[in-house]
């Protein structure tokens, strides 16, 4: 069931929202929501903070945005004369490619939202989270 709505979600939009070029919001809405559903998850096997239904909406309809801006990349700068444009984000930016995705990323209490935006981010550069590990040979005093 989701928590937010498609309403919710094209107001947050605002003038990013193309109905011309998308017209149907819900598989981003259930894309989030599948997001937001696992964050839950994740919160109760760790930290089990209380999470309110109103931060649930807000991440699972910024989620949505910034699933949608993938799909239809948001000026960053525009210019109308010999046509140039500059978009949001890059790849291997995880949740950060987006605003809307850096501010679920602000707003999540739980810590998930970052740490599966830093797999994205490794996975998109070479490999997965990279662990510090040490050798030590040690020496032998005299």
């Amino acid at each position: 069931m989701p928590r937010t709505t498609e309403a919710a979600v094209i107001a947050t939009l605002g003038n990013n929202y193309d109905v011309l070029l998308v017209g149907n919001l819900s598989q981003y809405i259930a894309d989030a929501g599948g997001v937001v559903d696992d964050l839950v998850i994740y919160n109760s096997a760790n930290d089990g903070l209380t999470l309110a239904a109103v931060l649930l909406e807000f991440l699972e309809r910024y989620l949505a945005c910034h699933f949608y801006s993938l799909a239809d990349q948001i000026f960053k700068y525009k210019q109308t004369g010999n046509a140039a444009a500059t978009f949001q984000g890059e790849t291997g930016m995880g949740y950060k490619s987006s605003l809307y995705g850096a501010q679920a990323l602000a707003r999540d209490p739980t810590g998930y939202l970052a740490l599966q935006s830093l797999k994205a981010e490794d996975a998109d550069n070479g490999g997965g989270i990279k662990k510090a590990s040490m050798f030590w040979a040690g020496t032998k005093s005299v």
